[in-house]
């Protein structure tokens, strides 16, 4: 998954899905996002912070903070990215700052609620072609079925509800800080700059001078707000793409190698075996590849 901005700004319905998690590349968007862990275990990254979390916990991230994810172990959460309108009190006290964590627990009455109207709720079994994988989505406000108009009103009133015990429980536990707005605007722009050059021949050194910080500032920096170094994160993105094309194409591994930006079948299997720890030909990801002038590792 490449690196998105992704701006829920003209969505004004709060969203609530169950999935599979298996990781998340390092993202940002204007909304508020909460994960509770149903079973599994799950590394994070918010602003370069990294925190296990393991079933029966949250992670709330605030607006504009860059956030990613992997799975330890298979891993089953909730997500829910919601709109300042419906925690407003919440994001008046949260504005301009972050948590000293993003994890946190809620006490077993709040838990309890969650799981009986929210999770429980028959609406989250709604398919969204809009999502790829076993993702499960609800949005109340855009139903197409007057039936179910009530039921969803419904839903979203207790799912407000539940957001806002549960708002209630970071802020009892977690510690506010001020956030350092130069640092987040340097950790959007970098994200911004490797996402529409990741396909090309690109360096640190072209990303500093692009963005006007020396090469040793922007290193020290991409390694405290996103948790790696420029070389591993950009290979990151390019191998992220280079998985996408195998699963939706019949293309050759030396075309597939070059359109993700590796420059060559050999770097591109090095890298490929190095971060997923198999070879392209052993990956379910290239079943039934065509054969291609230079052979998969």
């Amino acid at each position: 998954m490449q690196i998105k901005h992704l701006d829920f700004d003209s969505v004004s319905d709060t969203r609530s899905l169950i999935k599979k998690e298996d990781g998340v590349s390092p993202h940002f968007h204007k909304n508020f996002e909460l994960l509770y862990i149903i079973g599994g275990e799950l590394e994070t990254t918010v602003d370069g912070m990294k925190e296990t979390v393991v079933q029966g916990e949250f992670v709330m991230i605030l607006p504009n903070q860059v956030h990613a994810s992997i799975a330890i172990a298979p891993t089953r959460i909730w997500a829910c990215v919601f709109w300042e309108e419906h925690a407003r009190r919440f994001a008046g006290c949260t504005e301009g700052k972050k948590g000293v964590s993003a994890k946190f627990t809620c006490d077993p009455a709040t838990v309890t609620y969650l799981k009986d109207n929210v999770l429980d709720n028959k609406l989250l079994t709604e398919m969204d072609p809009s999502f790829a994988g076993n993702v499960h989505l609800v949005t109340p406000l855009k139903t197409k079925m007057e039936i179910l108009h009530l039921e969803c009103a419904e839903h979203l009133f207790q799912l407000e509800a539940c957001l806002s015990a549960i708002c209630a429980c970071y802020v009892k536990q977690v510690s506010l800080i001020p956030r350092k707005q130069a640092d987040s605007i340097l950790a959007h722009r970098l994200l911004i700059y490797i996402s529409e050059h990741y396909r090309e021949n690109i360096t640190l050194r072209n990303a500093a001078e692009e963005l006007d910080y020396s090469v040793n500032y922007l290193s020290k920096c991409q390694r405290q707000l996103l948790g790696t170094s420029f070389r591993q994160f950009l290979n990151q993105q390019r191998l992220a793409y280079a998985q996408e094309l195998m699963r939706g194409h019949r293309m050759p591994i030396a075309e597939i190698a070059g359109q993700s930006g590796f420059g060559s079948v050999r770097n591109f299997n090095r890298v490929f075996k190095e971060l997923t720890g198999k070879t392209p030909r052993e990956s379910s990801a290239v079943v039934d590849a065509p054969p291609s002038g230079a052979l998969l590792a």
